[in-house]
C-alpha cells in the first residue's frame, strides 16, 4: 500500500476543506456586522473584536491549508515531511478523524522505515525555508490583528472617565419655601413625607394635540399613591431620543453599548415618585412604531417635526390636570436627554408646571450632538489604544455628516438622508428651537433641578455646566460620581441594576423644597 499517496490526497482534501472553512467564517461574520450595521449603527464598534478574531482565524486557516498544499505536494517527491508534521499536529485534536489521520501521518513520515527513507533530507532545508517565508507572510498581519482585536475587546473605562469630572452638588441659586414640598404633607407637628399605603397602575388613553401622521391619542400607564387626601401633586415623564415606550428600558449608552441586565428607568422613576405620593404618567412616545402599529402602516415621515413630543408631554398634562386626584397647579416634568431638553420649554409655555427636572438633559443643536458624541466615543477608543473602534465610529459619522451638510445648501425639506423617517426640514426647525434652549432656562420662573453622571458621554457634563451658567432663576444642579446616562452606576454596577441612588435622592429632595400650592 502507498501509503504517501493516501495521505497526499487526504492532504488535497483537508486543504480544499480549510479553504471552504476560512471562506464561511469570513462570509458569517460579514453578514452578521452587516445586519449589526443596519440595525444597530451606533453599536457597530462593539463587533470590531469579532471582525478582528474572525481574521485572525481565517488567516490560520489559510496558513494550515498552505502547509497541506505544501505536504501534498512534497510527500511523493522527497520532501513536504516537516509541513506534513505541522498538519498532523495541529490536527491531533480533532477527534476522531483528524486524530486517527495526524497518527497515520507522523507514522508514515518518522516510524515507517519503508516511507521515512523515502525522504531526502537534503530537500528538508528549502522546505524549512519556504515555511519560514509563509510564516513572515501569513503571520505579518496576524500579529497587529490579533493586538487590536484584544484592545478592540476592552471594555470603556468607567473609572477614567469618571475621573475626569469632579462631582458637583450645587444649591446656591434656590430659594427657600415657607411651607410643604411637594412630596409632603401637612400634619399637626408640621410637614412630613408623604407615605401611601400602596401604589396602583392602569393602563390609560390621553387625547393629543397634534394629530400628525394620525395621531390621536397615546396609550400610557398612571400610577397611584392610594391612602393619602386628594387632591395630589402629578409628575409627567418625558422621554429621551429614539422610538421608546412607556418604560423606557435602557436608554442607549455609548460608553456601554450592551447592558447584561436591562432597566426600565421610568418605571422605577415613576414608582419611586409615586410612593413618595405624586400621580405619575408615562406613555408610549409616538415615535415607537411598535407601540402604534395603526399609525405606521403607511407613515408620512415629511410631516414630522421634534416640537410635537412637547405638544404630547402638554397633552398629557392636561389629561392629568382633568383628574380629580391632582392638583392641576402641581405637576413636574421629568424629561431625560431629549426630553430633558424639552423641560424647560414645557415649564415656560404651562403654568401648570410647578417644577422642571433635567435628567442629563441636552441643550446643544442635533448637528452639534451628533457629531460631538461621535467624535467622543472615537476618542475614548483610541486613547485605549482601540484603532478598530475608532475607526468604525468615523465610518458611522461620516455619512450623517454628508447628510446633515445639506442643510448649508439649498436642500429639499423632505429628504430623509439620516434614515428613520427623519426629514431634514425636521431637523432645521429642532435646533431652531435647540438655539433658544439657554435662553429659555434663563428665564425659566420655575424650579429647576438639572443633573447628570461623571460618566456621562451621550450629553456630556459640559452641557450640564453650560444649564448652571445660563440660569438665572430658582436651580440646582448636580453632577453624581459613577453615573451614566441611563442614571445607572457604571463604575459600581448593582445586580439587580437599580436608578442610582444618588439620583433618587437628588429628586426626592429637590421635591421637597418646591412648594405645593395651599390647598
Amino acid at each position: 500500500m502507498n501509503h504517501l499517496k493516501v495521505i497526499k490526497y487526504i492532504d488535497y482534501l483537508s486543504a480544499a476543506v480549510l479553504i471552504v472553512g476560512g471562506l464561511i467564517t469570513v462570509g458569517s461574520t460579514g453578514a452578521t456586522v452587516w445586519v449589526i450595521a443596519k440595525a444597530t449603527p451606533d453599536a457597530l464598534f462593539v463587533a470590531m473584536p469579532v471582525m478582528g478574531v474572525t481574521a485572525a482565524v481565517a488567516l490560520l486557516l489559510f496558513g494550515m491549508a498552505m502547509f497541506a498544499l505544501m505536504a501534498a505536494r512534497g510527500v511523493e517527491r522527497g520532501r513536504g515531511r516537516v509541513s506534513q508534521s505541522i498538519i498532523a499536529v495541529l490536527s491531533l485534536v480533532n477527534l476522531p478523524l483528524g486524530t486517527a489521520f495526524s497518527l497515520y501521518s507522523l507514522w508514515a513520515c518518522w516510524v515507517n522505515e519503508e516511507t521515512k527513507s523515502q525522504f531526502d533530507s537534503e530537500k528538508t532545508g528549502r522546505e524549512l525555508g519556504l515555511i519560514a517565508l509563509g510564516l513572515v507572510v501569513l503571520g505579518g498581519p496576524m500579529v497587529p490583528i490579533i493586538g487590536l482585536s484584544i484592545t478592540a475587546a476592552i471594555p470603556f473605562d468607567h473609572e477614567g472617565l469618571d475621573a475626569e469630572w469632579e462631582p458637583l452638588s450645587d444649591r446656591s441659586q434656590r430659594v427657600q419655601i415657607a411651607g410643604c414640598g411637594l412630596n409632603e404633607v401637612t400634619t399637626p407637628a408640621g410637614c412630613e413625607p408623604a407615605r401611601p399605603t400602596s401604589v396602583t397602575t392602569d393602563d390609560v388613553s390621553f387625547a393629543t394635540r397634534n394629530q400628525m401622521m394620525g395621531f390621536t391619542q397615546l396609550n400610557g400607564t398612571v400610577y397611584l399613591p392610594q391612602g393619602l387626601e386628594n387632591p395630589r401633586p402629578a409628575a409627567i415623564l418625558v422621554h429621551g431620543s429614539g422610538s421608546q415606550d412607556r418604560h423606557a428600558v435602557s436608554p442607549g449608552e455609548v460608553v456601554s453599548p450592551f447592558y447584561l441586565t436591562e432597566l426600565a428607568i421610568f418605571d422605577a422613576l415613576a414608582m419611586e415618585l409615586a410612593e413618595q405620593g405624586l400621580v405619575v404618567l408615562t406613555y408610549d412616545k409616538r415615535s415607537c412604531g411598535r407601540c402604534y402599529q395603526d399609525q405606521y402602516i403607511n407613515p408620512d415621515f415629511s410631516v414630522f417635526r421634534f416640537q410635537v413630543f412637547m405638544e404630547d408631554a402638554l397633552a398629557g398634562i392636561d389629561w392629568l390636570e382633568a383628574r380629580d386626584d391632582v392638583d392641576g397647579d402641581a405637576i413636574v416634568v421629568l424629561g431625560h436627554s431629549q426630553g430633558g431638553g424639552f423641560g424647560p420649554h414645557i415649564g415656560a409655555a404651562d403654568d401648570r408646571v410647578a417644577a422642571v427636572v433635567m435628567l442629563a438633559g441636552f441643550v446643544g443643536t442635533f448637528r452639534e450632538g451628533l457629531t460631538a458624541q461621535m467624535e467622543r466615543v472615537a476618542d475614548i477608543r483610541r486613547k485605549q489604544w482601540d484603532y478598530f473602534g475608532a475607526w468604525s465610529v468615523a465610518l458611522q459619522t461620516a455619512g450623517p455628516e454628508t447628510c446633515l451638510a445639506k442643510l448649508d445648501t439649498d436642500y429639499d425639506p423632505g429628504d430623509l438622508c439620516m434614515g428613520g423617517g427623519l426629514p431634514l426640514q425636521a431637523i432645521a426647525e429642532y435646533d431652531e428651537l435647540n438655539e433658544t434652549n439657554l435662553d429659555v432656562i434663563a428665564n425659566l420662573d420655575k424650579p429647576l433641578c438639572a443633573l447628570n453622571g461623571t460618566v456621562d458621554r451621550n450629553v456630556e457634563p459640559e452641557q450640564l455646566m453650560a444649564i448652571r451658567e445660563a440660569s438665572q432663576g430658582d436651580a440646582e444642579f448636580h453632577l453624581l460620581p459613577g453615573v451614566g446616562h441611563g442614571l445607572r452606576n457604571l463604575v459600581e454596577p448593582t445586580d439587580p441594576p437599580i436608578i442610582d441612588p444618588q439620583v433618587s435622592e437628588v429628586i426626592s429632595t429637590f421635591l421637597s423644597s418646591v412648594e405645593a400650592p395651599d390647598p
